[in-house]
C-alpha cells in the first residue's frame, strides 16, 4: 500500500500516480504526465481542456475517451 504523507491519500495499485505538487491521484503513468506542463500541474481545468476526465467511484485521474457513466435500470 502506498500513502502520501501529506494529503493522507491511500493506494495499492502499482500502475496509479499521486502527484506530491497538486495532490491529485492518476489512473496510470501516462495520465500523470499529462497533467504536468514544464514541471508545472495543470489546474482542474486545463487538465479538462486537455481531455481528461476525473473518474469519482475510483478517485483518480484519466486520460483519453470520456467513461460510459450511464448507469441501466
Amino acid at each position: 500500500m502506498s500513502y502520501c504523507s501529506n494529503c493522507g491519500y491511500l493506494w495499492t495499485s502499482l500502475i496509479q500516480c499521486h502527484c506530491v505538487g497538486c495532490h491529485q491521484h492518476f489512473k496510470s503513468e501516462t495520465s500523470f504526465k499529462k497533467h504536468k506542463r514544464g514541471g508545472q500541474c495543470l489546474a482542474i481545468e486545463e487538465m479538462l481542456g486537455k481531455k481528461m476526465f476525473y473518474d469519482a467511484e475510483n478517485r483518480y485521474w484519466i486520460t483519453g475517451k470520456m467513461p460510459d457513466i450511464r448507469r441501466e435500470g
